[in-house]
């Protein structure tokens, strides 16, 4: 059982919705689950199906509480705040112990029009929204420098894509990340000195993004037609940074969190 969350997004700050240490006191946090979707294709005369891909789809979340206080004002204080949190023109994250999910509300927020829940000590909420992203992070990304044969971990349940900064103190020709699969990621870009190239290659964030001083630049021309969006797998990874010419001039370090389908 869920006891504690904390909702947050960039404009308000933060809420912790718990069931010991709060004025929003926790009822229930459903989390839903995640349901797929599967294609399949059938000849004739054929037994059974044949499975041609499968989708994950998005996550209903709820989550139920009290607002409580001293006084018909104190409850109105803390409502605005809840009313300016829960709007669903903003994402929110929500965090349970050491993981998060984003949440898009689907509706303002819902009180009791009951009495005996919304009076001048307390008031019930609903809050129901839904992850597009249906995935569950770590708080907390990894993020360490690579070299040449790297060991980096996915501890997570299903692959995730992960960001790369590199930078270069000289002239480096034609960067490349690769994984110990044969996948790579090769710009054909000569780098100046003091060039960075930020690289992310997360689910509908793949972008490549250059700087040159306090100059940014869509990199994203230089993206070779036979790399791809490197993604890490589940468990071991081994990743290289090289160049074709003067790769030893070239630093990189990667960030990313791991992915999970369910974490209770």
């Amino acid at each position: 059982m869920i006891e504690s969350i904390t909702l947050s997004n960039e404009f308000d700050g933060s809420i912790l919705i718990d069931k010991t240490n709060s004025s929003y006191v926790l009822d229930i946090a459903d989390f839903g689950v995640i349901e797929s979707s599967h294609k399949t294709s059938k000849y004739y005369n054929q037994i059974g199906d044949t499975l041609v891909s499968s989708m994950l789809n998005d996550r209903a979340i709820s989550i139920s509480g009290w607002v409580i206080g001293a006084s018909e004002e104190e409850i109105k204080n803390k409502k605005k705040l809840l009313n300016r949190m829960i709007n669903p023109l903003k994402d929110i994250v929500i965090t349970c112990g050491n993981y998060k999910i984003k949440m898009r509300p689907r509706n303002t927020i819902k009180y009791s029009v009951n009495y005996t829940e919304n009076n001048e000590v307390l008031c019930k909420f609903l809050i129901y929204g839904v992850s597009y992203n249906p995935l569950f992070e770590d708080v907390t990304e990894s993020s360490f420098a690579i070299a040449t044969n790297t060991i980096v971990m996915n501890n997570g349940t299903i692959d995730t894509g992960f960001k790369i900064v590199l930078s270069s103190t000289g002239a480096v020709k034609n960067p490349m990340i690769s994984l110990g699969n044969g996948k790579f990621i090769l710009l054909n870009k000569v780098l100046a000195n003091g060039e960075s190239i930020v690289i992310n290659t997360g689910y509908s964030l793949e972008s490549i993004v250059g700087k040159i001083g306090t100059v940014n630049f869509n990199y994203y021309k230089y993206f070779n037609y036979d790399s791809m969006w490197l993604k890490l797998d589940i468990g071991s990874n081994t990743l290289s940074i090289s160049a074709e010419e003067n790769g030893s001039m070239l630093s990189a370090l990667i960030s990313y969190s791991n992915k999970y389908l369910e974490v209770q």
